[in-house]
């Protein structure tokens, strides 16, 4: 009996003091983990095959809240774990409650791998295994180890030591300790934009051989080395303090004399190595390969180029002909295409996704007439085979200065100049691969004249995995190939004045423009996809590029110019499976209507359903659609058949 209350005594004790609580969250719709914990403990995340997520809890509560001193301690009864889930639309937050903390709070944490994550601790480690997603990790004071995880990294540390086996997935990533080493291994080829900083440590950095990039080795704020490994152009930075050490393992890099050599630290090339062309200039050129009705097969290239001392500052040339009119006129500037601009980005805070960047183009281009849920990637598919005539044509030759700043990765605001002459086009070609003698439909005209505008503009991009395509030196955002969660979003104002050749005055013209898109992703494959457009226009009544058009890849099943006005409404309703090997299927509705707000009469509404199929790629879905217009059109309640890259929205 003598050993009987002391055992009873620590039993309740530990009682009190630590309790073990299991919490588990359905997987379903959900895409991020968000982790805040104001208490010391240690947080541990794995995978598992499981479509839930489950939460194990071990607290540990203050002494002053034991109450030793009584006889008979009493155990301590938690009505609820001391911990807050909350379940904000697709993120699951963990926190604690303001009263009741825990004096220490660890957390064991199973997931299904397909989960961006962030973590806001205070004193304790981090390990997660086999993640899949995002990682944004903070902690105060502790070790941070990633195991098999991928994604894109931004991990900081005011003191401990970062290590990892990982494998990039595109983006800027950065590791940061303030006090202590960083270790990390990079498992697969995939190079991208990687920033490694620990000012009072060492870093060590393994890659696989034939790992292809662009290396510096910083000592504080004086760059010491610097190297190319293979064809590389994504750039791996790493810093340390001047007495630090740089451990760099599994690549070869180039310069004068020798290739393909592994690099001892006093083997490494100068900033200014020799055998880079141009004393520290890096191109990236690309071939310019399109297609449009107007012009037919259109040929070129392009590239960005900047100094490797300063990657902020970016510029670009573009050129490109069409060689059908270059045989039938020779060449001329008038058959010529450019686009030239320089741009300059501040990244606000090395912590911070907050950025300015302010830019100037000047081009000679053609652009569609209207873009009402539509871009210039989705014409060439169809035209080049069919010679459909879904988009029309103008040439703009001008410039453009604007100045955008990112409040945070998912908001930006933009501010743009444009000062531009707008002139018709015209058919030079009927060519396609199908169809060849087919009359096709000629390009709309346009009423030719200047244009000076200034357009403020509001974008939103919440979804984890961003797609954006380059355009005038700028990412226009594209719809995502993928199931996903999140707003697109953009709400735009312009002011503009035209002055117009053929009845010899100028219009002052404003328009006010909502596009807003919410994806819902249902499990690992199923979509539920809505977007909205509301459009207003004044004084653009003599301007047939500046009115809404609807139809075509907007308004699917009917007509590409069926609706005209300067009133818009428009909205998309669309379900996609996309099973594992790629393969897709959708079903979706459109409706909408565009009008003069002259008209006395109510507008006429068009209704289409449709199914599709076809596969996902990652510059977007290959589809087959068949639609079904559920009002009349131009064409009869026909169905409407078409084959293109990228969706709708």
């Amino acid at each position: 009996m003598k050993y009987v209350w002391p055992l009873l005594f620590f039993t309740l004790i530990w009682t009190k003091l630590g309790q073990t609580t299991d919490q588990t969250v359905s997987y379903d719709h959900v895409y991020a983990l968000e982790i805040d914990l104001p208490v010391a403990g240690h947080i541990t995340i794995e995978t598992t095959a499981e479509n839930q997520i489950q939460i194990q809890t071990s607290p540990v509560y203050p002494k002053s809240q034991t109450d030793e001193g009584e006889s008979n301690p009493p155990t301590v009864e938690v009505d609820s774990p001391p911990l807050v889930i909350n379940r904000l639309e697709d993120i699951v937050q963990l926190s604690l409650p303001v009263e009741g903390q825990p004096a220490r709070l660890d957390l064991q944490i199973q997931t299904p791998p397909d989960l961006s994550i962030r973590i806001n601790a205070t004193d304790g480690d981090i390990r997660l295994r086999g993640i899949r997603g995002n990682l944004d990790l903070y902690s105060r004071r502790g070790d941070i180890e990633l195991r098999q995880t991928t994604g894109r990294y931004k991990v900081a540390l005011d003191e401990g030591r970062i290590s990892g086996q990982i494998l990039l997935n595109g983006g800027q990533n950065k590791f940061v300790t303030k006090l202590g080493s960083v270790s990390i291994e990079v498992l697969d080829y995939l190079a991208a934009e990687t920033k490694i900083e620990a000012p009072n440590g060492n870093i060590a950095l393994d890659l696989p051989d034939g790992f292809e990039a662009v290396f510096e080795v910083w000592k504080g704020e004086q760059l010491t080395q610097s190297f190319v490994s293979g064809e590389g152009e994504r750039l791996i930075l790493l810093r340390t303090g001047e007495g630090g050490k740089v451990k760099l393992s599994g690549v070869s890099f180039s310069t004068n004399a020798t290739r393909n050599s592994r690099p001892r630290s006093e083997d490494l090339p100068s900033a200014f190595d020799p055998w880079r062309p141009g004393l520290g200039l890096k191109f990236n050129p690309a071939p310019v390969i399109d297609f449009n009705r107007v012009h037919g097969l259109v040929l070129g290239g392009q590239t960005t180029l900047y100094q490797e001392r300063i990657p902020q500052r970016q510029y670009l040339l573009s050129l490109s002909l069409s060689p059908i009119r270059l045989i039938n006129q020779g060449l001329s500037s008038q058959s010529l295409d450019y686009q030239a601009g320089i741009k300059q980005t501040w990244q606000q805070g090395e912590q911070s996704a907050s950025s300015l960047t302010a830019g100037l183009t000047v081009y000679r281009l053609t652009d569609i007439i209207s873009s009402v849920g539509q871009t210039v990637f989705q014409e060439p598919l169809g035209a080049s085979i069919w010679g459909t005539a879904n988009l029309d044509y103008y040439h703009r030759i001008g410039g453009q200065v604007w100045l955008k700043q990112q409040v945070y990765s998912a908001l930006a605001i933009d501010l743009t100049l444009t000062d531009e002459q707008q002139n018709n086009l015209f058919k030079y070609t009927d060519w396609s691969l199908l169809a060849k003698n087919r009359l096709k439909r000629g390009n709309q005209r346009i009423r030719a004249g200047n244009l000076q505008s200034a357009k403020l503009s509001l974008s939103l991009d919440s979804r984890p995995e961003k797609l954006t395509r380059s355009r005038l030196f700028r990412d226009l955002q594209m719809p995502s190939p993928e199931p996903t969660v999140g707003w697109l979003g953009k709400l735009s104002v312009e002011l503009a004045r035209q002055s117009v050749i053929e009845i010899e005055e100028s219009l002052r013209v404003s328009e006010f423009h909502l596009q807003l898109t919410r994806y819902n992703r249902f499990g690992k494959n199923h979509a539920f996809n809505i977007r909205g457009h509301a459009g207003m226009l004044t004084g653009a009544d003599y301007l047939p590029q500046r009115l809404f058009y609807l139809g075509g890849f907007s308004l699917r099943g009917f007509a590409p110019r069926e609706f005209i006005g300067d009133r818009l409404l428009l909205f998309n309703l669309e379900y996609v499976y996309l099973h594992p090997t790629g393969i897709l299927g959708a079903i979706f509705s459109d409706s909408g209507c565009a009008w003069y707000q002259a008209d006395q009469v109510l507008p006429r509404f068009g209704l289409s359903l449709g199914l599709g199929a076809g596969f996902s790629t990652p510059e977007g879905q290959l589809r087959f659609e068949v639609t079904m217009p559920q009002t009349g059109s131009s064409n009869g309640r026909q169905p409407h058949f078409v084959l293109r890259l990228g969706q709708a929205f």
